[in-house]
């Protein structure tokens, strides 16, 4: 058996305005709803109010079923043009029609079903900080060329090795030797080829700026100056003692992350200075030559570092 299909009734005797007016025209506005509607007829327990409240612009209205008020709008603040505010209460009425029918035949429109959430992802490790190429503590190995000047009594060049240990980032001691090339010097009558060979010993402090590291190194060197004598009657050589306190400032800058480029200033004090002696055959000296008073060197070379 057929269910029995609930009563209709014109959609214009169903919708009533309370207060017309230009705007509110009843038959302008029971088109635009028959039209969002798409149907001229409702369900005749539905009745529909529509009115304008007060004496300022708001509008609203009242859907009832049996007499029974089942929603309510207001517009507040309705459009000023007059198809806009047909129009907008037309589709409001519309929508509050069908959402009564729907309740009144049990059916509620249900909301639509949140998405699943996405599974989780693991968090992904933190990033590695980047290699640290600033050298902090271990060894170093550094090699020199060497130019100096008031060591020997004339300018002379060499090379220089050295090994350095780093107990901290900021502190390290270097050990080294020195070696020059032979220079020749007049004394007396004569001639005098003199080279040096010295060991020494430094403590450094060190000042990292980024690739740049300033060093300040104190310490004493100690050594032989090599004299062999040339043009005299007699020539003969010797082994003479120095010693020297030192003081060094290093700039190194880091080109990659085990080797830097080095260039540092030298100076000497010589705490034992030699002396070039001429004797006569009686064994008297004829003629002599101090070495100066003081020194200086410079150096540039690579240094490799070993953690």
């Amino acid at each position: 058996m057929a269910a029995a299909q609930p009563a209709v009734r014109p959609l214009s005797e169903a919708v009533v305005v309370e207060g017309a007016t230009d705007c509110l025209d009843r038959g302008a506005l029971v088109r635009r709803i028959a039209r969002w509607l798409r149907s001229e007829t409702v369900d005749a327990r539905i009745a529909v109010v529509v009115r304008k409240e007060g004496d300022g612009d708001v509008v609203g209205f009242v859907i009832r079923r049996d007499g029974v008020a089942l929603a309510e709008r207001r517009f507040d603040e309705p459009p000023e043009d007059c198809n806009d505010l047909r129009a907008a209460l037309g589709l409001a009425i519309a929508l509050a029609i069908d959402a009564t029918i729907l309740e009144s035949l049990g059916t509620r429109e249900q909301p639509p079903h949140p998405p699943p959430p996405a599974a989780e992802r693991p968090a992904p490790p933190p990033p590695r900080p980047p290699p640290d190429d600033r050298p902090q503590t271990g060894l170093a190995l550094a090699a020199e060329a060497q130019g100096s000047a008031g060591i020997l009594p004339a300018p002379a060049v060499g090379v220089a090795t050295a090994i350095e240990v780093r107990p901290a980032s900021f502190f390290s001691i270097r050990a080294g030797a020195v070696g020059t090339f032979p220079v020749r010097t007049t004394v007396g009558d004569g001639a005098v080829d003199v080279s040096h060979v010295a060991g020494g010993a430094l403590a450094c402090f060190a000042n990292d700026r980024g690739r740049l590291e300033l060093r300040l190194c104190l310490g004493a060197a100690a050594g032989q100056v090599l004299a062999q004598g040339s043009d005299f009657d007699r020539s003969l050589g010797a082994d003479i003692l120095w010693v020297a306190a030192e003081g060094r400032l290093e700039g190194r800058w880091r080109l990659v992350r085990p080797l830097a480029i080095a260039v540092a200033v030298s100076g000497f004090v010589p705490l034992v200075r030699p002396r070039l002696d001429v004797e006569r055959t009686d064994g008297s000296v004829s003629s002599s030559r101090l070495f100066p008073a003081w020194g200086g060197a410079l150096a540039l070379g690579p240094v490799l570092y070993f953690r």
